[in-house]
C-alpha cells in the first residue's frame, strides 16, 4: 500500500483574420462577474457560490508549482504573436512524457502507469519514457548505510515491478529523481510487508548544515547509484526543482552549500555507475523568474550553476501565472524568450531541455458546496494548442535536447477538475460512493502542507489534473494530440 503523496480551435488563426481575444476582463476585488463579452464569443470569468471570503484570502497567496492565486483575467494585447509553425523536416530534440495518473483509491494515489494506463501504452507516442519514482518515496534509513537494499523490501519489490513494466515498453528511460523542493521526498518504510510513504518525516526547509543531515545526503547519493544500476537510463534528472529550496529556505548559505555538495556527489555516482548517461537538472523557471513574466534572478542562477549537469533542464508551468494586477496569463502573452531566457542571459549554456511542462485544457473549480470557485482560472484546449506550438517552435529554433510533457494522459478526468465536491467531513455520506469525491476529500483532510488551508491541496492536485494530450481514459484530445504526433513523426537530426 502506498499512501497518498503530495504531490487556438488553436487560438492561432492562419489566414484572413486573427480575432483579438479579450479573456477574463479583470474582476475587481470583491466584485465577481459571471460572463464577459469577448468579440463574438464569451469567456467565463471566476464564478463563485459564496466564494468572496475564499477569494480574498487567495488574492495575496503565492502558490507553488503552478498553484493558482488571485482572481480576474487577462486582456490580450494587440501585439499577439502569430506562429505559423516551424516547418522543418526534422527535429533536434527527443520527445518524452510520463504515464503518471492519480487513482481514486485510498492508499494508492499517484503511480507511474496502472492496469488501464500501462506504461507500454506510451511507446508509440514518445522517444523516451519519463519515470517519476518519488511517488514511492526513498528508503533513506537503509540507503544511508550503503547502495544496497533487500530484494524483499516492499520498496524494492515495487521498483522491480516498475522496471519490468519499463522494459516491456521497449523505450529508453529518463529517471526523474527528486530529493528536495521545500520539503524532502517521502520516507519509504516497510509496514508489515506493505510500502508506506511518510511525506511528513522531515521538517520543511530542512537544515542540511546539521551534522545529522550527512546521512540523508549519503542516502540520496546511494539511492541514485542503485536506481541507475537497475534502470540503466539514457537520462537522469538529478534534483527536481531544488531552486525552490533556495528561494523558500533562506537562499545561499551553509545549508545550500551542503545541498549543492550532495547534488555534485550524486552526479559523480551516476556517472561512475553508467558513464554514458546524460544528466540534467530540473530547475523551475517560474522561481528563477521570481514569478514575473519578464523576471530574472541572477544571484539564484549563479547558485544553480554551481551544480553539476550535462544539460540545463527546465521545468516550467506558466499556466496560472499572474500579472501584477492579479489577472491570469494566457499562452499568447508569454514573452518570446520565456522558454530560453537562460541562454539569452548566459550564452555559454549550450544545452537546454524541457524536463517537465504542460497546460491545463479545462477550467479548474475548487472548494465545496458552501464556497466553490469556478474558472480558477478558465482554460480550454485552444490554450494548450497555442502553448504547444510555442513550445515546439522554441525547441526547434534553440535546438533543445529534449521536450517532456508531464503526463501523456490526464492525471484525473476533466469532470473532476471542474467539480467542487461536497465536504464529507461535514456531511458524512455526501459522496454517495463517488470515488473521486472520496479521494479529493481524503487528500484535503490528510495531505496538508503546514500553514496552508485544505483548499491549497485541492488546487495543487487539480493544477496538474487536465494537462494530458489524451483524456484520462486515453482518448486523443482534438488538435493537440495530433500536433504532438505530427512532431513525433519528424526524424531526429
Amino acid at each position: 500500500m502506498v499512501r497518498f503523496g503530495v504531490w487556438g480551435k488553436l487560438a492561432l488563426v492562419i489566414g484572413v483574420v486573427l480575432e483579438l481575444l479579450e479573456l477574463f476582463r479583470k474582476v475587481a476585488f470583491g466584485r465577481l462577474i459571471d460572463k464577459q463579452p469577448v468579440g463574438r464569443e464569451t469567456y467565463p470569468a471566476v464564478k463563485s457560490r459564496g466564494a468572496v471570503r475564499v477569494l480574498a484570502r487567495f488574492l495575496g497567496l503565492n502558490l507553488l508549482l503552478t498553484v493558482l492565486a488571485g482572481c480576474g483575467g487577462v486582456e490580450v494585447e494587440e501585439d499577439l504573436r502569430l506562429s505559423f509553425g516551424f516547418g522543418g523536416n526534422s527535429r533536434p530534440f527527443q520527445m518524452s512524457a510520463s504515464a503518471v495518473q492519480m487513482l481514486p483509491i485510498p492508499g494508492r494515489a499517484f503511480s507511474n502507469g496502472n492496469d488501464l494506463y500501462p506504461i507500454d501504452s506510451l511507446s508509440a507516442n514518445v522517444d523516451v519514457i519519463t519515470i517519476v519514482p518519488e511517488y514511492y518515496g526513498i528508503p533513506f534509513d537503509i540507503f544511508a548505510l550503503g547502495p544496497t537494499i533487500s530484494e524483499s523490501h516492499p520498496w524494492t519489490v515495487r521498483m522491480t515491478a516498475l522496471l519490468r513494466e519499463v522494459e516491456a515498453a521497449g523505450r529508453p528511460v529518463i529517471l526523474y529523481l527528486g530529493f528536495v523542493r521545500r520539503s524532502l521526498v517521502g520516507l519509504a518504510r516497510d509496514n508489515d510487508g506493505e510500502l508506506e510513504v511518510d511525506i511528513t518525516w522531515a521538517p520543511s526547509c530542512y537544515d542540511f548544515s546539521l551534522p545529522e543531515a550527512e546521512e540523508i545526503g549519503d542516502a540520496y547519493v546511494n539511492y541514485t547509484r542503485w536506481m541507475t544500476s537497475r534502470f540503466r537510463p539514457a537520462y537522469v534528472v538529478n534534483f527536481v526543482e531544488a531552486n525552490l529550496y533556495y528561494e523558500e529556505c533562506g537562499g545561499s548559505g551553509a545549508a545550500w552549500d551542503r545541498l549543492v555538495d550532495i547534488q555534485r556527489r550524486a552526479y559523480d555516482a551516476i556517472k561512475q555507475e553508467k558513464p554514458g548517461t546524460e544528466i540534467m537538472t530540473a530547475f523551475l523557471l517560474e522561481t528563477l523568474y521570481e514569478d514575473e513574466l519578464d523576471g530574472w534572478d541572477e544571484a539564484q542562477y549563479l547558485e544553480m550553476a554551481r551544480m553539476k549537469y550535462d544539460i540545463f533542464g527546465m521545468a516550467t508551468y506558466p499556466f496560472g501565472r499572474r500579472f501584477s494586477d492579479g489577472s491570469f496569463v494566457t499562452p499568447f502573452e508569454l514573452p518570446s524568450d520565456y522558454l530560453f531566457r537562460v541562454r539569452s542571459k548566459h550564452p555559454e549554456v549550450k544545452r537546454l531541455a524541457i524536463t517537465e511542462t504542460g497546460w491545463n485544457s479545462v477550467s479548474i473549480s475548487v472548494g465545496d458546496e458552501v464556497e466553490c470557485l469556478e474558472n480558477f482560472p478558465y482554460s480550454e484546449v485552444n490554450f494548450v494548442s497555442a502553448y504547444l506550438e510555442e513550445l515546439f517552435n522554441t525547441a526547434h529554433r534553440e535546438e533543445f535536447e529534449l521536450v517532456t510533457w508531464f503526463s501523456f494522459r490526464n492525471v484525473m478526468p476533466d469532470t473532476v477538475v471542474g467539480t467542487c465536491y461536497d465536504d464529507n467531513s461535514v456531511n458524512p455520506g455526501v459522496c454517495l460512493g463517488d470515488p473521486w469525491c472520496e479521494a479529493l476529500n481524503f487528500a484535503k483532510q490528510n495531505v496538508r502542507i503546514p500553514g496552508e488551508p485544505a483548499l491549497f491541496t485541492e488546487v495543487v492536485l487539480k493544477s496538474f489534473g487536465a494537462m494530458g494530450l489524451q483524456s484520462y481514459a486515453g482518448t486523443d484530445k482534438p488538435v493537440i494530440a495530433k500536433r504532438w504526433s505530427r512532431e513525433l513523426a519528424l526524424p531526429l537530426e
